[in-house]
């Protein structure tokens, strides 16, 4: 199938949906909210999250710093630096 062709939708399950006929039904109403961005405070003490990778034979440490409410509020990744390997 080509994109744009109008016989049908993929979704995400691999089954196709029958194309949306804008026609028949009736308009919407569309209400839009918009929030402005809110800084909050994270506490000096806090609880968090530590995730220990691996990428290509280089570990590293993924941490996310929470909120109260659990919510995420910073993210942070650490590299441990390795010693260059010695010219003999």
């Amino acid at each position: 199938m080509r994109w744009g062709s109008g016989r049908g939708r993929h979704e995400a399950n691999g089954s196709v949906a029958a194309p949306i006929n804008a026609a028949r039904s009736a308009p919407a109403t569309v209400e839009v909210v918009i929030q402005k961005p809110m800084r909050r405070r994270l506490a000096d003490t806090r609880r968090s999250l530590t995730h220990k990778f691996n990428v290509a034979g280089h570990e590293g440490y993924l941490t996310v710093g929470l909120y109260e409410d659990g919510k995420p509020g910073e993210l942070s990744s650490r590299w441990p630096r390795r010693a260059p390997p010695s010219a003999a």
